[in-house]
């Protein structure tokens, strides 16, 4: 049963019981992530709720929160919003499977290492211009229901965009790629 004092103090107690068992599995991956991380650091159950919040209300997430959300946590299901990722730096980012009801934002992102999008679905635009990978592109089965916007896009190994579909313009004026496309 949801308690209405969660949101005015987010917190494992205030919470209450979670049913895993009824989730998706790619929300139930991160929810284990929450409870486990929860344990030793409490307050990371107030920053999702704020990470959470400023994504349902358009506010970008600061690159901390997004490598939290994304890196650690392994965040995949954005249901009621698009991401907004301009001008973030991760190490690697692994978002395969994710759901993103809106437009994913990546535009001038630097990613060190791979960027993996394998079947993740995109309902708005997939915006990636500018955007830097150091390892590899993998973006197999992925879904973009608008356009797929890569202008200037610089891939380091190779990219991989087999079976992927898209709805719109399939944008890749000046993309680069170290090895295969």
């Amino acid at each position: 049963m949801f308690n209405p004092d969660f949101f005015d103090h987010p917190s494992l107690e205030t919470l209450g019981e979670v049913d895993l068992e009824s989730m998706r599995p790619r929300d139930r991956g991160f929810m284990e992530k929450v409870l486990t991380l929860a344990q030793v650091d409490p307050d990371i159950v107030r920053r999702v709720v704020i990470m959470r919040h400023k994504l349902n209300t358009g506010l970008k997430l600061t690159n901390a929160e997004a490598e939290e959300l994304l890196e650690v946590l392994n965040c995949k299901g954005f249901y009621f919003t698009g991401l907004n990722l301009i001008g973030c730096t991760f190490g690697e980012l692994r978002m395969k499977g994710a759901v993103i009801r809106g437009d994913l934002e990546m535009n001038y992102c630097t990613i060190h290492g791979d960027n993996l999008q394998n079947g993740m679905l995109v309902e708005g635009d997939n915006d990636q211009n500018g955007m830097t990978v150091g390892g590899y592109n993998l973006q197999e089965g992925m879904v973009v229901d608008g356009d797929n916007n890569q202008y200037g896009m610089t891939v380091g190994a190779y990219n991989l965009q087999k079976e992927m579909a898209v709805g719109g313009d399939n944008n890749q004026y000046g993309m680069t790629v170290g090895e295969d496309n």
